[in-house]
């Protein structure tokens, strides 16, 4: 299949992250940081983020087409209301992973559940623009990631 072989490709390349936080937390304060994490986790603040993510996901879908391949799921035509659950559960659950190909712009957004972030790999400056104004109407941070 060759969407695929374009997503194994696509999580090799640069990448950009939709985060509850600013930039990467220094590893002098990594114990707080696991910390927290676990109360965002484990707390209300998780329906907050899940939420958050569902609205990027769904408004990034008004611009660009996508393919989305799930652990059970695969799919071009997706209704709203289903990507909201879908995103929702998996979030929620802190279990499974999403990958949403753009391949007309090859790039590729990671969602996985047990994680308070998205990352986009090999986004164009068109998908850059959109998806860090989108994070930033969410209250969230769009920065590079560490490579």
């Amino acid at each position: 299949m060759k969407e695929m072989e374009q997503i194994e490709a696509l999580l090799q390349k640069p990448y950009f992250v939709i985060d509850f936080l600013p930039e990467q937390v220094p590893q002098s304060f990594q114990g707080s940081f696991f910390e927290i994490e676990e109360y965002f986790l484990n707390s209300k603040e998780l329906v907050n983020i899940a939420d958050k993510f569902t609205r990027i996901i769904l408004k990034l879908l008004c611009y660009f087409k996508a393919d989305i391949f799930t652990d059970q799921w695969t799919g071009s035509r997706v209704k709203c209301s289903q990507l909201s659950t879908l995103v929702r559960d998996m979030v929620l659950s802190k279990n499974g992973y999403m990958n949403i190909l753009f391949a007309n712009e090859n790039a590729l957004l990671f969602v996985e559940g047990g994680t308070l972030d998205l990352t986009l790999y090999n986004p164009n400056a068109d998908v850059q623009r959109i998806a860090s104004a989108l994070a930033h109407s969410e209250g969230l941070f769009w920065r590079a990631g560490i490579n």
